[in-house]
């Protein structure tokens, strides 16, 4: 198995991502072709990113945070 550490960007910008690099990368992720690595205080950011009203407004219903690093098993933490 393959393992990646994502920044934050590219963890946010993959879940909004609705087609090209990003949304491969994300696919590929949630289909384990490879798993993600985490740590704690990552994960804190990227949940903080992902609550900002920018996100917030942009994620909608159809998008909720359960596509955040662990809600499918997918990723692993430090912690």
């Amino acid at each position: 198995m393959i393992r990646v550490v994502l920044d934050t960007n590219v963890l946010v910008s993959a879940v909004r991502a609705d087609r090209g690099p990003l949304s491969v990368i994300c696919e590929s992720w949630l289909t384990g072709r490879f798993q993600v690595y985490v740590s704690g205080p990552l994960l804190d950011e990227v949940e903080r990113t992902l609550t900002k009203p920018y996100f917030a407004a942009r994620l909608g219903a159809d998008k909720p945070l359960s596509h955040a690093p662990q809600a499918h098993g997918c990723a692993t933490t430090d912690h």
